[in-house]
C-alpha cells in the first residue's frame, strides 16, 4: 500500500505502508498510531529537503518554500521519526546525510529518482555549474 501525504490512512492488512513526506509533528502522530494499531511496517520516503540542515533548507526553485514549517519540521523529525519509520528512502546522498543526523543510517536507503538540474530545463543560470 502507498500513501503519499496528505492521505487518509486504511489498514488494509498490508505488512508494509510506504508513505512521502511526512514531516509535521501531527502527521508523524498520526502515522505512528496507525503503525501501533496495525502493526504495519512503516516506510516514509523524502526527495527534497524539507526541513533545516546546518544552514541549508528548501531549495529556492520549489515554490511551496514559504508554506512549510521548516523549524517545526526539523523539531518534529528529530523527536519522532525513530519511533515511526522503521525504514527511510531518500532519493540523493546528500539527503541521507543530513537525515542520519538524527535518524539512523542503516536504516535510510537512497534510491536515486531524481532528475538533475539541465533535466528540468532550467536557464543555464538558474542553475549551479555541475562539476
Amino acid at each position: 500500500m502507498t500513501i503519499s501525504s496528505p492521505g487518509r490512512f486504511h489498514g488494509v492488512r498490508q505488512t508494509s505502508t510506504w508513505t512521502q513526506r511526512i514531516c509535521t509533528e501531527k502527521m508523524l502522530n498520526s502515522v505512528w498510531k496507525f503503525k501501533e494499531v496495525t502493526g504495519s511496517k512503516i516506510v516514509i520516503d523524502y526527495d527534497d529537503l524539507i526541513w533545516k540542515y546546518r544552514g541549508e533548507s528548501i531549495p529556492e526553485y520549489n515554490w511551496t518554500k514559504s508554506r512549510i514549517d521548516l523549524d517545526g519540521n526539523t523539531k518534529a523529525m528529530r523527536d519522532l521519526l525513530q519511533y515511526v519509520a522503521d525504514d527511510v528512502t531518500v532519493s540523493t546522498e546528500t539527503l541521507k546525510k543530513t537525515l542520519s543526523d538524527f535518524y539512523p543510517a542503516d536504516h535510510i536507503h537512497v534510491i536515486p529518482n531524481m532528475l538533475t538540474y539541465r533535466e528540468w530545463g532550467f536557464k543555464p543560470r538558474a542553475y549551479p555549474r555541475e562539476r
